[in-house]
Protein backbone atom coordinates (compact mmCIF):
# COMPACT_ATOMS: atom_id res chain seq x y z
CA UNK A 1 0.00 0.00 0.00
CA UNK A 2 2.62 2.40 1.21
CA UNK A 3 4.37 1.83 -2.60
CA UNK A 4 0.97 2.77 -3.58
CA UNK A 5 1.15 6.26 -2.15
CA UNK A 6 4.51 6.99 -3.09
CA UNK A 7 4.04 5.96 -7.03
CA UNK A 8 0.44 8.32 -6.38
CA UNK A 9 2.43 11.01 -5.12
CA UNK A 10 4.38 12.34 -7.98
CA UNK A 11 1.35 11.66 -10.32
CA UNK A 12 -0.93 13.47 -7.93
CA UNK A 13 2.05 17.09 -8.09
CA UNK A 14 1.79 16.35 -12.28
CA UNK A 15 -1.29 16.18 -12.19
CA UNK A 16 -2.44 18.99 -10.13
CA UNK A 17 0.51 21.71 -10.05
CA UNK A 18 2.02 21.18 -13.15
CA UNK A 19 0.99 25.09 -14.28
CA UNK A 20 3.67 26.04 -11.83
CA UNK A 21 6.07 24.19 -13.98
CA UNK A 22 7.65 27.45 -15.60
CA UNK A 23 7.52 29.27 -11.54
CA UNK A 24 9.58 26.48 -10.64
CA UNK A 25 12.41 26.46 -12.99
CA UNK A 26 12.54 30.20 -12.21
CA UNK A 27 12.77 29.14 -8.85
CA UNK A 28 15.36 26.69 -8.94
CA UNK A 29 17.51 29.55 -10.88
CA UNK A 30 17.57 31.59 -8.12
CA UNK A 31 17.41 28.88 -5.72
CA UNK A 32 20.44 27.34 -7.61
CA UNK A 33 22.33 31.50 -7.56
CA UNK A 34 21.40 31.89 -3.28
CA UNK A 35 23.42 27.85 -2.48
CA UNK A 36 26.69 29.02 -5.02
CA UNK A 37 26.65 32.18 -3.38
CA UNK A 38 26.06 31.07 0.23
CA UNK A 39 28.77 27.74 -0.06
CA UNK A 40 31.21 30.30 -2.39
CA UNK A 41 31.07 32.87 0.84
CA UNK A 42 33.52 30.72 2.72
CA UNK A 43 35.97 30.45 0.09
CA UNK A 44 36.31 34.34 0.53
CA UNK A 45 36.59 34.16 4.22
CA UNK A 46 39.29 31.52 4.11
CA UNK A 47 41.63 34.13 1.64
CA UNK A 48 40.94 37.11 3.44
CA UNK A 49 41.60 35.23 7.12
CA UNK A 50 44.96 34.54 5.33
CA UNK A 51 45.54 37.54 4.25
CA UNK A 52 44.62 39.19 7.62
CA UNK A 53 46.82 36.71 9.08
CA UNK A 54 50.13 37.90 6.84
CA UNK A 55 48.94 41.55 8.11
CA UNK A 56 48.46 42.37 4.36
CA UNK A 57 45.60 44.69 4.59
CA UNK A 58 46.22 46.31 1.20
CA UNK A 59 44.45 46.22 -2.37
CA UNK A 60 44.12 42.56 -2.40
CA UNK A 61 41.87 42.64 0.73
CA UNK A 62 39.13 45.55 -0.39
CA UNK A 63 38.79 43.99 -3.60
CA UNK A 64 38.16 40.22 -1.84
CA UNK A 65 35.90 42.61 1.16
CA UNK A 66 33.76 43.97 -1.80
CA UNK A 67 33.73 40.36 -3.78
CA UNK A 68 32.16 38.82 -0.52
CA UNK A 69 29.60 42.13 -0.05
CA UNK A 70 28.46 41.42 -3.37
CA UNK A 71 28.01 37.70 -2.67
CA UNK A 72 25.78 38.49 0.18
CA UNK A 73 24.15 41.17 -1.96
CA UNK A 74 23.14 38.63 -4.48
CA UNK A 75 22.21 36.10 -2.32
CA UNK A 76 19.65 38.09 -0.27
CA UNK A 77 17.99 39.23 -3.72
CA UNK A 78 17.89 35.43 -4.40
CA UNK A 79 16.00 34.79 -1.88
CA UNK A 80 13.77 37.50 -1.94
CA UNK A 81 12.98 36.87 -5.57
CA UNK A 82 11.92 33.20 -4.33
CA UNK A 83 9.28 34.72 -2.57
CA UNK A 84 8.26 36.79 -4.76
CA UNK A 85 7.68 34.07 -7.28
CA UNK A 86 5.82 31.61 -4.74
CA UNK A 87 3.49 34.42 -4.06
CA UNK A 88 2.17 34.52 -7.32
CA UNK A 89 2.38 31.18 -7.80
CA UNK A 90 -0.20 30.90 -4.50
CA UNK A 91 -2.33 33.24 -6.39
CA UNK A 92 -2.15 31.01 -9.70
CA UNK A 93 -3.27 27.78 -7.39
CA UNK A 94 -6.44 29.94 -5.67
CA UNK A 95 -7.60 31.24 -9.59
CA UNK A 96 -6.89 27.63 -11.12
CA UNK A 97 -8.35 25.65 -7.88
CA UNK A 98 -11.57 27.44 -6.59
CA UNK A 99 -14.39 27.57 -9.67
CA UNK A 100 -13.82 23.77 -10.00
CA UNK A 101 -13.47 22.85 -6.33
CA UNK A 102 -16.21 24.53 -5.22
CA UNK A 103 -18.92 22.66 -7.87
CA UNK A 104 -17.37 19.50 -6.71
CA UNK A 105 -17.63 20.20 -3.16
CA UNK A 106 -21.11 21.10 -3.49
CA UNK A 107 -21.84 17.62 -5.36
CA UNK A 108 -20.49 15.72 -2.47
CA UNK A 109 -21.75 16.59 0.61
CA UNK A 110 -19.51 14.08 3.14
CA UNK A 111 -16.63 15.54 1.51
CA UNK A 112 -18.09 19.03 1.43
CA UNK A 113 -14.96 20.18 3.68
CA UNK A 114 -11.86 19.24 1.67
CA UNK A 115 -12.96 22.29 -0.75
CA UNK A 116 -10.62 24.00 2.51
CA UNK A 117 -7.25 21.67 1.14
CA UNK A 118 -6.80 24.62 -1.40
CA UNK A 119 -6.34 26.68 1.50
CA UNK A 120 -3.76 24.04 3.06
CA UNK A 121 -1.72 24.23 -0.43
CA UNK A 122 -1.42 27.56 -0.45
CA UNK A 123 0.37 27.93 2.55
CA UNK A 124 2.17 24.15 2.16
CA UNK A 125 3.53 24.89 -1.46
CA UNK A 126 6.12 27.80 -0.87
CA UNK A 127 7.70 26.03 2.36
CA UNK A 128 7.63 22.88 0.18
CA UNK A 129 9.13 24.39 -2.44
CA UNK A 130 12.10 26.70 -0.90
CA UNK A 131 12.96 24.02 1.33
CA UNK A 132 13.53 21.06 -1.05
CA UNK A 133 15.36 23.06 -2.97
CA UNK A 134 17.31 24.69 -0.51
CA UNK A 135 18.52 21.90 1.16
CA UNK A 136 18.93 19.77 -1.59
CA UNK A 137 21.31 22.21 -3.23
CA UNK A 138 22.96 23.32 -0.04
CA UNK A 139 23.88 19.89 0.62
CA UNK A 140 24.82 19.03 -2.46
CA UNK A 141 26.83 21.44 -3.41
CA UNK A 142 28.35 22.12 -0.16
CA UNK A 143 29.86 18.43 0.21
CA UNK A 144 31.27 19.20 -3.45
CA UNK A 145 32.95 22.44 -1.78
CA UNK A 146 34.38 20.45 1.17
CA UNK A 147 35.48 17.51 -1.15
CA UNK A 148 37.62 19.65 -3.05
CA UNK A 149 39.90 20.82 0.40
CA UNK A 150 40.23 16.96 0.99
CA UNK A 151 39.60 13.84 -0.51
CA UNK A 152 38.49 12.14 3.11
CA UNK A 153 35.58 15.08 2.77
CA UNK A 154 33.87 12.64 0.07
CA UNK A 155 34.18 9.66 2.37
CA UNK A 156 31.54 11.49 4.55
CA UNK A 157 29.25 12.20 1.58
CA UNK A 158 28.88 8.89 1.14
CA UNK A 159 28.29 7.97 4.19
CA UNK A 160 26.06 10.99 4.48
CA UNK A 161 24.25 9.54 1.01
CA UNK A 162 23.58 5.95 2.71
CA UNK A 163 22.07 7.98 5.65
CA UNK A 164 19.70 10.00 3.60
CA UNK A 165 18.77 6.43 1.98
CA UNK A 166 17.75 5.20 5.15
CA UNK A 167 16.19 8.69 6.31
CA UNK A 168 13.90 8.21 3.59
CA UNK A 169 13.14 4.52 3.99
CA UNK A 170 12.00 5.80 8.08
CA UNK A 171 9.22 7.53 6.37
CA UNK A 172 7.66 4.56 4.54
CA UNK A 173 4.02 4.49 4.85
CA UNK A 174 3.41 7.96 6.31
CA UNK A 175 1.45 9.44 3.65
CA UNK A 176 -1.14 6.50 4.92
CA UNK A 177 -0.93 7.56 8.33
CA UNK A 178 -1.32 11.29 6.78
CA UNK A 179 -4.11 10.45 5.37
CA UNK A 180 -5.49 8.34 8.16
CA UNK A 181 -5.22 11.36 10.64
CA UNK A 182 -7.16 13.53 8.01
CA UNK A 183 -9.66 11.03 7.59
CA UNK A 184 -10.70 11.38 11.39
CA UNK A 185 -10.46 15.50 11.28
CA UNK A 186 -12.88 15.98 8.46
CA UNK A 187 -15.13 12.48 10.05
CA UNK A 188 -15.26 15.49 13.09
CA UNK A 189 -15.71 18.31 11.15
CA UNK A 190 -18.76 16.65 9.26
CA UNK A 191 -19.80 15.52 12.74
CA UNK A 192 -19.89 18.94 14.20
CA UNK A 193 -21.62 20.43 10.75
CA UNK A 194 -24.47 18.02 10.54
CA UNK A 195 -25.09 18.86 14.36
CA UNK A 196 -25.61 22.18 13.98
CA UNK A 197 -27.92 21.90 11.90
CA UNK A 198 -30.07 19.12 13.31
CA UNK A 199 -29.63 22.40 16.66
CA UNK A 200 -30.96 24.47 13.84
CA UNK A 201 -34.38 22.40 14.05
CA UNK A 202 -34.32 20.84 17.42
CA UNK A 203 -31.68 21.86 19.92
CA UNK A 204 -30.75 19.82 21.85
CA UNK A 205 -28.09 18.88 24.33
CA UNK A 206 -25.95 15.95 22.55
CA UNK A 207 -21.75 15.45 24.01
CA UNK A 208 -18.85 16.19 21.94
CA UNK A 209 -17.89 14.85 18.91
CA UNK A 210 -15.30 11.77 20.01
CA UNK A 211 -12.06 12.28 19.18
CA UNK A 212 -10.47 8.93 20.10
CA UNK A 213 -9.69 8.12 16.91
CA UNK A 214 -8.42 11.02 15.35
CA UNK A 215 -5.35 11.18 18.19
CA UNK A 216 -4.74 7.17 17.33
CA UNK A 217 -4.10 7.97 13.74
CA UNK A 218 -2.22 11.14 15.01
CA UNK A 219 -0.25 8.93 17.55
CA UNK A 220 0.54 6.37 14.73
CA UNK A 221 1.54 9.49 11.86
CA UNK A 222 3.77 10.99 14.63
CA UNK A 223 5.50 7.79 15.57
CA UNK A 224 6.94 8.05 11.97
CA UNK A 225 7.75 11.40 12.17
CA UNK A 226 9.67 10.89 15.27
CA UNK A 227 11.68 8.19 14.26
CA UNK A 228 12.33 10.67 11.32
CA UNK A 229 13.60 13.37 13.66
CA UNK A 230 15.37 11.97 15.64
CA UNK A 231 17.37 10.12 12.94
CA UNK A 232 17.82 13.50 11.46
CA UNK A 233 19.64 14.74 15.03
CA UNK A 234 21.93 11.75 15.03
CA UNK A 235 23.02 12.62 11.53
CA UNK A 236 23.23 16.17 12.09
CA UNK A 237 25.54 15.43 15.15
CA UNK A 238 27.86 12.96 13.90
CA UNK A 239 28.24 15.17 10.97
CA UNK A 240 29.45 18.18 12.77
CA UNK A 241 32.01 15.92 14.72
CA UNK A 242 33.43 13.91 12.13
CA UNK A 243 33.63 17.49 10.10
CA UNK A 244 35.31 18.81 13.07
CA UNK A 245 37.80 15.87 13.50
CA UNK A 246 38.64 15.50 10.29
CA UNK A 247 39.49 19.26 9.79
CA UNK A 248 41.84 18.87 12.88
CA UNK A 249 43.92 15.72 12.02
CA UNK A 250 44.18 16.93 8.22
CA UNK A 251 45.72 20.68 10.02
CA UNK A 252 47.85 18.62 12.29
CA UNK A 253 49.10 16.48 9.04
CA UNK A 254 50.10 19.65 7.20
CA UNK A 255 47.21 18.62 4.52
CA UNK A 256 44.80 21.44 5.43
CA UNK A 257 45.70 25.38 6.37
CA UNK A 258 43.70 27.05 8.90
CA UNK A 259 42.00 29.03 6.59
CA UNK A 260 40.46 25.99 4.77
CA UNK A 261 39.62 24.22 7.82
CA UNK A 262 37.80 27.66 8.84
CA UNK A 263 36.15 27.55 5.83
CA UNK A 264 35.07 23.78 5.61
CA UNK A 265 33.64 24.04 9.28
CA UNK A 266 31.39 27.00 7.62
CA UNK A 267 30.77 25.40 4.65
CA UNK A 268 29.66 22.25 7.44
CA UNK A 269 27.59 24.66 9.54
CA UNK A 270 25.58 25.40 6.51
CA UNK A 271 25.26 21.95 5.38
CA UNK A 272 23.53 20.92 8.55
CA UNK A 273 21.80 23.83 9.54
CA UNK A 274 20.02 23.14 6.02
CA UNK A 275 19.26 19.64 7.52
CA UNK A 276 17.41 21.23 10.90
CA UNK A 277 14.66 21.92 8.41
CA UNK A 278 14.05 18.43 7.75
CA UNK A 279 11.41 17.95 10.63
CA UNK A 280 9.23 20.97 9.63
CA UNK A 281 10.09 19.56 5.66
CA UNK A 282 8.63 16.43 6.33
CA UNK A 283 5.57 17.47 8.15
CA UNK A 284 4.92 20.19 5.17
CA UNK A 285 5.40 17.44 2.52
CA UNK A 286 3.09 14.82 4.58
CA UNK A 287 0.61 17.72 4.70
CA UNK A 288 1.01 19.38 1.01
CA UNK A 289 0.68 15.12 -0.50
CA UNK A 290 -2.51 14.50 1.68
CA UNK A 291 -4.10 17.57 0.55
CA UNK A 292 -3.75 16.99 -3.31
CA UNK A 293 -5.20 13.27 -2.11
CA UNK A 294 -8.27 14.75 -0.85
CA UNK A 295 -8.76 17.16 -3.67
CA UNK A 296 -8.08 13.85 -6.12
CA UNK A 297 -11.28 12.15 -4.38
CA UNK A 298 -13.04 15.26 -4.66
CA UNK A 299 -12.53 15.47 -7.74
CA UNK A 300 -13.15 11.57 -9.21
CA UNK A 301 -16.63 12.25 -10.01
CA UNK A 302 -15.51 15.08 -12.23
CA UNK A 303 -12.79 12.94 -14.13
CA UNK A 304 -15.17 10.21 -14.61
CA UNK A 305 -17.29 12.22 -16.36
Amino acid sequence: MASVYRKKTVALLREYLHFLIRDEKILFFYAILAAVCGLTLPFFIQVIVNTIALSELTLNFMVLFLAASVLLAVYFLSRFAQIIILEYAQRKIKDRFVPMLYRAALAKKKKIFYYFEINSIQKYISIWAIDIINISLTTIVGFMALAVYHPVFMVILLIFAVCVWYFVRLGSGAIMTSVAESDQKYKIYYELYEESKRQEDQPSSRGLPKVDQYFLSRHKHFTILRSQIIFSMIVQFCGHLSVLAAGYFLVQAEQLSIGQFVAAEIIATGIFSSLNKAPKFLDVHYSLITSLIKIDSLMEGDKDA
